[in-house]
């Protein structure tokens, strides 16, 4: 066994090759769901070998092949094991069996409508974010456009000024505005 110095300490090969995997991102996180949802096993990421749990890790394996985007390895290290060669026998068992291979397309199809419906979540909430902020910026030139009036006081109002953009009137933000400000005199 090569042992591999990095960063001061020594880790196995297979150790840093393990390290390497994107985990947690939207794609492994919707192919867990799926699956779960699908073959309802819950704790099928745990090393059992009772049939329907290895039956869920094998389904899962084929998915994130079949997405094109994982290697053996990476489809192994996604549901814990440690070696490629446990994935390319699911696949190859996949050719065989029917119902594993229409069970692994089934998760395939979900988890890719589930990353969809994320993605496009998550766009709608940035251009709403998007929306607000112009609608912000121009609220802010209308107040600006207000300051240009002669007929207004030349005096600004300070407690305006110290809130912060989001803040509104309310007596709430007032106090925080009064706190925050207390609190930049003190710790400078």
């Amino acid at each position: 066994m090569t042992k591999i110095e990095q960063g001061g300490r020594l880790y196995t090969a297979s150790f840093l090759r393990a390290r390497k995997h994107l985990f947690g991102t939207l794609r492994h996180k919707a192919l867990i769901e799926a699956t779960l949802l699908i073959t309802g096993e819950r704790h099928f990421m745990e090393r059992s070998r009772h049939p329907k749990k290895a039956f869920a890790r094998q389904a899962m394996m084929i998915a994130a092949r079949m997405t094109g985007k994982y290697s053996l390895e990476e489809c192994a290290a996604m549901v814990g094991l440690q070696d490629s060669t446990t994935a390319g026998w699911a696949i190859r068992k996949a050719d065989r069996n029917k119902i594993l291979k229409d069970t692994a397309n089934r998760i395939h199809i979900l988890s890719e409508r589930m990353i969809k419906t994320r993605r496009d979540q998550f766009s709608k909430s940035v251009d709403a974010m998007i929306d607000e902020m112009k609608l912000d910026k121009e609220e802010a030139t209308d107040k600006i456009c207000e300051a240009d009036n002669p007929s207004k006081v030349l005096r600004p109002n300070v407690e305006k000024l110290r809130r912060k953009a989001w803040e509104h009137d309310t007596p709430e933000s007032k106090r925080i505005a009064r706190l925050r400000e207390q609190r930049m005199k003190y710790y400078g």
